[in-house]
Formats: C-alpha cells, sequence, structure tokens
C-alpha cells in the first residue's frame, strides 16, 4: 500500500496571512487533483489518503483564532464607521454563531469537509503513542527540532516531531510505503531525520506533479494524458480511423489532435473526441478506443463548420 499523508501547509489556503475563506474549511486544490488522480485510476484500494490528527488540530486551531481575530477586526472597523456617519447610517448583521460557539461551528465545517464524497477512504492518522523518541530529538535539537534564530533552545518543531511519528508508527514500512506532502523545508529534507533504511520507502513532494509521478512509478497506470500522446503521435491508427470512414489518408494528413479523452464503463475503453485534418477537409471524429488491443469503432463524424 503506497500512503500519502498531507501536512497542514499542503491542505490550508491562505490569503497574505489570512486564511481564505471562514465559512467553509477550505482546502488546497492539490489535495483534490490527488484524490481524483488515484480514484479515476482505479487505485482506490493500492494508494490511501491520510491526514495525520495533528494535521487537523492544527487546521481547527488556524480556523478558530481566524474567526476571532477577523471578527474583532470587523466589528472595530464598524465601530468607526458608525462614528464617522453618526445617525445617517444604520444597518444591522448577524453571525450564524455566537461567539462562545466558534469552536462548534469550526467543528462543523471541519466535518461537513471530512463527509464528502471524495473523502470516502481518507484515514485520520492517530497521535503517535510513544513519546520517547520524541522527547529525545527535542532535547538534543535532531530534526525536524530546530534552534530559533533568537534563541538557544532546541525544542521548536514539535508539531512536525508529532507528524513525523505518527507516520512511522502507522506505516508497516515492511510492506507499505509512504508519500509525505508539505510545504516544509525542514520535512522535505528526508535524510535529516530519517533512518537510512526507511528513506528509500518515505518520499517527501511539495506538488500534484511530483506526487503522481511517484504514484505512476509505483503503478503502471494507463492515463488519459498517455493515451493522448499515443494517439496524437500514431500516423497509423489516424490513417486507420480515416479509411473507415472511407477517407484515406494523403500526403498531408496531419496527425490528429484531441479534443476530449472520457473512460467509459469498461476501465480499458475510452470515448475519444478528435479533430484530423486530411485533404484539407478537416473531421470531427468520435470514436471508443480499447487503450488494450489498440483498436477502435467509430461512433460518429461530422465535418467542422458543416
Amino acid at each position: 500500500m503506497l500512503n500519502i499523508f498531507f501536512d497542514t501547509n499542503s491542505l490550508e489556503v491562505w490569503e497574505s496571512k489570512n486564511l481564505s475563506v471562514l465559512f467553509e474549511c477550505k482546502i488546497a486544490n492539490d489535495y483534490y487533483k490527488v484524490a481524483r488522480y488515484i480514484s479515476e485510476n482505479g487505485l482506490d484500494d493500492k494508494v490511501l489518503l491520510n491526514i495525520p490528527l495533528i494535521v487537523l488540530m492544527e487546521i481547527k486551531h488556524h480556523l478558530h483564532k481566524s474567526h476571532v481575530e477577523r471578527r474583532q477586526s470587523f466589528e472595530s472597523t464598524l465601530k468607526e464607521i458608525k462614528k464617522s456617519f453618526g445617525s445617517i447610517l444604520d444597518f444591522t448583521y448577524e453571525f450564524k454563531y455566537e461567539d462562545s460557539n466558534i469552536e462548534k461551528y469550526v467543528d462543523l465545517i471541519v466535518k461537513e469537509f471530512l463527509g464528502l464524497p471524495i473523502n470516502k477512504n481518507l484515514k485520520i492518522t492517530p497521535l503517535p503513542s510513544e513519546y520517547e523518541n520524541i522527547i529525545e530529538r527535542a532535547v538534543k535539537g535532531i530534526s525536524p527540532f530546530f534552534s530559533t534564530d533568537n534563541k538557544k533552545a532546541s525544542d521548536a518543531g514539535f508539531k512536525d516531531a508529532l507528524l513525523l511519528h505518527s507516520i512511522l508508527e502507522s506505516v508497516n514500512f515492511d510492506e507499505d510505503e509512504v508519500i509525505l506532502f508539505t510545504g516544509d523545508y525542514r520535512l522535505q529534507n528526508k535524510n535529516e531525520y530519517l533512518d537510512k533504511n526507511l528513506s528509500e520507502k518515505f518520499f517527501v513532494v511539495s506538488n500534484f506533479d511530483d506526487c503522481t509521478d511517484i504514484i505512476g512509478s509505483r503503478h503502471t497506470l494507463i492515463t488519459k494524458e498517455k493515451i493522448s500522446i499515443k494517439l496524437e503521435s500514431d500516423s497509423y491508427i489516424t490513417s486507420r480511423i480515416l479509411e473507415s470512414i472511407e477517407q484515406p489518408s494523403s500526403d498531408d494528413t496531419k496527425g490528429m489532435n484531441i479534443i476530449s479523452i472520457n473512460q467509459n464503463e469498461n476501465k480499458d475503453e475510452y470515448r475519444v473526441k478528435a479533430r484530423i485534418i486530411s485533404n484539407e477537409v478537416t473531421f470531427l471524429i468520435e470514436f471508443d478506443y480499447d487503450c488494450i488491443a489498440n483498436d477502435f469503432n467509430i461512433v460518429a463524424y461530422t465535418l467542422e463548420n458543416e
């Protein structure tokens, strides 16, 4: 099993120094892209998404803190505006929760995110049960613990250590591999905090492309991108498609240009829409493509602008 763990900084969406929205638990697009990639390629039983509990706790804390700070800022701004306009300004507003219930509201919107259909196979990784290694790292200042610029103390990085040990304790490295999705530069240098025997099974990425490259290297995937590249570069199949609609290819025939590719119920078969130019005529062709047999069945075709 390949396990993908997400750090807080890879999930939260910030604008400047603030969370971008407070009416929902807004999660970075890369998370959804990875989840869709796994589902669309039939890897739900081979690749598992994980959010460590320490990350979920930090997301809730940031949401709670932002609600408090931005409500206070909003209300202070309103007071100043009212002072300026006096009795000629009158308006009302209402928050859907009381000050005392911000924590419950945060719990609700996080629960709504976790309940999304795309998270049906998501696992929340518990906190580590063993703290001796974490304490030893803190005392000795071993990565991911670090000394801050203005202090000699070496216990900064406690959250990162909890994240790391949550992963190490939950994974059986005899059978499983790990991808840690993080923007933290300290965690990106895995050789500083991992034993050498784990390094080959523990990958650290900071973007969608690097993550899916590793997934693809671990599983033989026939992706839409690979199909598109194959069809657009295969002159033989282009000529066969033209012949099937009684339009033989000529010297000026150009390779097909893929418009769209969608997987059929048969996972080896894709509905393809493409454009082919031959004899100065542009054909819009729709066909079912069997990626295993490298064969096709024409569904329909028209002339462009017809």
